[in-house]
This record gives C-alpha cells, sequence and structure tokens, in this order.
C-alpha cells in the first residue's frame, strides 16, 4: 500500500505508544490547531529526559539502553536544521556524535509553522530532508497541522482526533483532580477531544472537587466569554 496515504487516528493507537521509545522510528504526527501535538511531544520528550537521567545515575550505565530525548520547535527556523537542533544540546555535544553512539529521538514540532519565506523558495526541503537521511540511529517525529509539503518523506502519518481514553484518565489522576465517578465515562469521553483537553490540562478551566460533565461545560463557557 501507499504508505504516504495511510492515516492512523490516535482513538486506535495511543500517543504514548507513538511518541514514545517504542513507538515507531519514524512517523508524521498532524492535528487541528490546539490538538495537544506540541504537549504531547513535551512531554515524551520531558518522560524519556527524565529516564535518561536515572539512567545515567545508575551504578550500571549500559549504553544500548540509551535514548537521547531532544525536542526542536521548527517556528524557530532559520535555514539550518543542524544549528537549530544545536542550541537545544550543551556546547560540548554534537548531534551526530550522539547519533553514532547513542539512539536519539528527535521530536520536530510546528513543521506548518516555518516562517513563510523557507517554505516559498524551497530551501527547507533540501535542508530538512537531508538532515534526516543523513542520520544512522536516530528517530525522527514531526508534528504539523497536515502532512504538506511532508509527502516525498513516505512516512506513516498519524493523525490526532481523539485522544486515547486511558491517556487522558491517567492525567486528570497526575493532576490530582477528582469528579464524581458517576459520570467518569462521560468526562472522559469529552476529554478526550483535542480542544478541552488543551484547555484543560493548561489550567485554564477552574472546576470544584468531585466536578461533574455541568461543572466542566459551564468553566469552559465561563472561558469563552472571558476571551470575548
Amino acid at each position: 500500500p501507499n504508505i504516504r496515504n495511510r492515516y492512523v487516528d490516535y482513538k486506535e493507537h495511543s500517543i504514548e505508544k507513538i511518541l514514545g521509545e517504542n513507538g515507531p522510528k519514524k512517523a508524521i504526527v498532524t492535528g487541528l490547531p490546539g490538538a495537544g501535538k506540541s504537549y504531547s511531544m513535551k512531554k515524551s520528550a520531558s518522560s524519556m529526559a527524565s529516564k535518561l537521567n536515572d539512567l545515567c545515575l545508575s551504578e550500571e550505565f549500559c549504553p544500548e539502553n540509551v535514548v537521547v530525548p531532544i525536542y526542536v520547535d521548527l517556528k524557530l527556523y532559520d535555514g539550518d536544521i543542524i544549528d537549530l537542533i544545536s542550541k537545544s544540546l550543551a556546547s560540548s555535544l554534537d548531534i551526530y556524535e550522539l547519533d553514532t553512539k547513542f539512539r536519539v529521538r528527535i521530536f520536530l514540532d510546528s513543521f506548518n509553522e516555518i516562517p513563510r519565506n523557507f517554505i516559498e523558495n524551497g530551501e527547507y526541503e533540501k535542508d530538512i530532508y537531508k538532515f534526516i537521511d543523513s542520520l544512522k540511529n536516530s528517530d525522527v517525529i514531526i508534528g504539523s497541522r497536515t502532512n504538506d509539503g511532508l509527502t516525498k518523506l513516505n512516512l506513516p502519518t498519524y493523525h490526532l482526533e481523539h485522544i486515547d481514553y486511558y491517556y487522558v484518565a491517567n492525567e486528570v489522576a497526575n493532576m490530582g483532580l477528582s469528579f464524581d465517578i458517576r459520570f467518569e465515562n462521560e468526562i472522559i469521553s469529552m476529554l478526550r477531544k483535542p480542544f478541552f483537553f488543551n484547555l484543560f490540562i493548561s489550567g485554564k478551566v477552574n472546576l470544584p472537587d468531585k466536578f461533574n460533565p455541568i461543572d466542566l461545560y459551564n468553566s469552559y463557557f465561563e472561558n469563552i466569554e472571558i476571551a470575548f
């Protein structure tokens, strides 16, 4: 099958599995604004960084178990992807040296927000595509609203439409919030919608203890009224 036309919804594959270290080595993640792409990438990178820190502090360091996460915001792209990635690293580290010694998982976020001048002259394509092809051991996950400008990479595309049920449930639990257990399914199902989840996780909704669906909706409407 033509892989460039193969889209997979996150309702079938959890975000953690796609973005995590056991996910695909190379992939494109798409979704509408506010879908949670950036949040999910940053969270995955942070989780891997924490694991890497623990591994470095352990008595038995095993290079084979190392996964080095690198998060890059392509809104800051200036025509040189290697230079942009280097700004995310300590001055003594080199991306190609890391790529040779360890497995690196690179998150290239906001592809659709690359400055317009690089899109119009097509310079980004030669620079970024060449970099991806030059990697030996590294993974590359690209986040964008659509796969426009990315089809030549011939990578599987995962479309963020509904966030995984159990991922949302875990996030709610991690935030220490409690809700009326009678409405658990309704609340989690509502928060699976990227727009609602993004507002919720950013702390822009004020909820009482043991909140219910009505409390959730009222808080969202209050935010809309304030915004307008």
